[in-house]
């Protein structure tokens, strides 16, 4: 049985303790990750006491809006995924997973002219670059407080 299967089988408080002794692969888990911050705001398992205080304090900072923003952005690219393998292909998705992995910068605040640079060379999907929730909000669009989400998207396709 491998050392991750063992430690999944633990206990919450144990589980914690053997990862907190035991960095996996090598990393430091006393430093926050973006990543593991991600998960923790999603409601994952896949973070560390570091992560989950640092995260913690950018929630009390944004008065809960990086968790709005964070739920609106996996929302949006499970749309913009549906929309690619209805329209475009296999192909066309092994691109957009490249291209999403490279341009995707959580927690970073970008002028909208920042964004839609991100999409020169390419043919803007409609309704364009708008904010997240807008872009064909389906049954999984969550209603923003304040009536606005300050995080731009957009979906582009090579002409």
């Amino acid at each position: 049985m491998g050392s991750v299967t063992m430690i999944a089988k633990k206990s919450p408080a144990e589980r914690e303790r053997v990862m907190s002794e035991q960095a996996p692969g090598g990393f430091d888990v006393t430093r926050p990750n973006v990543a593991r911050m991600y998960d923790y705001y999603l409601g994952g398992k896949n973070h560390f006491p570091a992560d989950r205080a640092a995260a913690e304090r950018i929630i009390e900072l944004s008065h809960g809006y990086v968790r709005e923003a964070v739920r609106e952005n996996r929302a949006f690219l499970g749309r913009a995924v549906r929309h690619l393998a209805a329209e475009c292909g296999p192909e066309t998705m092994a691109q957009a997973g490249a291209v999403y992995g490279n341009a995707n910068a959580p927690f970073k605040a970008r002028p909208g002219a920042q964004i839609a640079r991100f999409f020169d060379g390419f043919e803007l999907v409609e309704p364009g670059l708008v904010p997240l929730n807008e872009w064909r909000p389906g049954g999984d669009r969550l209603p923003p407080r304040g009536g606005f989400l300050p995080v731009l998207g957009g979906v582009g396709r090579r002409p």
